[in-house]
């Protein structure tokens, strides 16, 4: 097992065994952080010649004859649901299994009634288990009573995506290896023109081309610090003198709609909300990314907008930090002149983003993951 702040960045050891692996959560095949990783993730074992199924309580997309639904997984009850039954049938999901990931579920108590029906599940059978955390409950206020998770198990294997997180489970007498999210630098960039059309379609009038988009990459809720975000787009329109128009991606959740009108009706600059083109083209379409979250346990836009080529003002939180360790020049919001002299000056940010991608492949590349995940997978076998 790596110590806190390594990665596992072994070579594989064994001999290529292929095994039949589980990956379980409250929702995959979505839209959202986790369920994009659990893709990844899946990819890559795939990729290295592993069977894998999906089980969850819930799919955002098409699924196969592989995938397991276990109602009583969902994050909101379902009038499918059926406890006792659904833990059988988890159960007897798993016995067929070589290894479980779990992604989340033993970390974050979004339901936890959901969290202890899969550690019961897991204890019951008795196989290896890597629980990939993304947020462990204490970094959650509201959560930060909750001591269930992660459960006790004999044969569990944990994995976080930071530094803070590996010591917080040291601190609390665990080991943890660290597998930061993985980005794949060789897909496509969008199309700007299609992004262009879909962010006018939203705005109901055209978008001159020297009007600058602000992209907030995110759906809407408390720590995505919508408030912060408008502040940076009213400072880039008066720093610059070109017109602002401020673009939130996603719908407001957790109760968060009254405020974000309230947010909205005050935003000092044109706004749109929706996603009526790709994410890669909205990046496309887009000349900066604001992403002020009060925190996170990673932060995908941060190397999406180095994916993309564009600048951004990221938030204070503390793994940002650990990004920037790695080289990468990501301006936070006390930096907008920063990025407004970016806007100005684009063959001076060419540079920065040359820069910034090469720093990022060669620390957060797919292509790596697969390599990445094998010794992670022997150790959590062999325990």
């Amino acid at each position: 097992m790596d110590g806190p702040g390594l990665e596992s960045d072994a070579r594989p050891q064994r001999s290529g065994t292929a095994l039949k692996i589980g990956i379980l959560s409250f929702r995959l095949g979505g839209s959202d952080g986790v369920a994009i990783e659990a893709a990844k993730w899946a990819r890559a074992l795939e990729t290295s010649g592993h069977e894998v199924s999906r089980i969850a309580g819930e799919f955002g997309d098409a699924t196969s004859g592989r995938d397991v639904h276990i109602p009583a997984l969902a994050l909101t009850p379902r009038a499918d649901a059926n406890p006792p039954a659904d833990l059988d049938k988890l159960t007897d999901t798993l016995a067929a299994l070589d290894l479980l990931i779990v992604e989340n579920v033993f970390a974050i108590p979004m339901r936890l009634p959901a969290s202890n029906l899969a550690a019961a599940a897991a204890r019951s059978w008795g196989g290896p288990v890597i629980g990939h955390h993304h947020d462990p409950a204490w970094q959650r206020p509201h959560y930060a009573h909750i001591k269930d998770l992660p459960p006790e198990l004999e044969r569990i294997t944990h994995v976080v995506i930071n530094e803070l997180t590996a010591r917080q489970f040291t601190d609390r007498g665990m080991d943890a290896t660290i597998v930061r999210n993985h980005f794949d630098f060789d897909r496509s960039l969008g199309d700007r023109a299609a992004g262009r059309a879909g962010a006018s379609t939203l705005l109901g009038d055209d978008i001159d081309p020297e009007t600058i988009v602000a992209l907030h990459p995110v759906r809407a809720i408390e720590r995505k610090n919508v408030p912060a975000a408008l502040d940076a787009a009213r400072e880039l329109q008066a720093r610059t003198g070109r017109d602002v128009i401020y673009w939130l991606a996603g719908g407001a959740e957790d109760g968060y709609g009254p405020q974000l009108e309230r947010h909205l009706a005050v935003a000092g600059v044109p706004w749109i909300q929706g996603m009526p083109c790709s994410i890669a083209d909205a990046y496309a379409a887009s000349d900066v990314v604001v992403f002020p979250s009060t925190w996170e346990g990673f932060g995908n836009p941060n190397i999406e907008s180095v994916w993309a080529r564009k600048p951004i003002i990221t938030g204070m939180y503390p793994v940002v930090d650990e990004l920037r360790a790695l080289g990468l020049v990501l301006a936070d919001i006390q930096q907008v002149s920063q990025v407004a002299e970016w806007l100005q000056d684009r063959e001076g940010w060419r540079k920065v983003a040359a820069t910034n991608r090469d720093l990022a492949r060669r620390h957060l590349d797919l292509n790596d993951l697969p390599r990445r995940l094998a010794s992670l997978i022997d150790q959590a076998v062999a325990r």
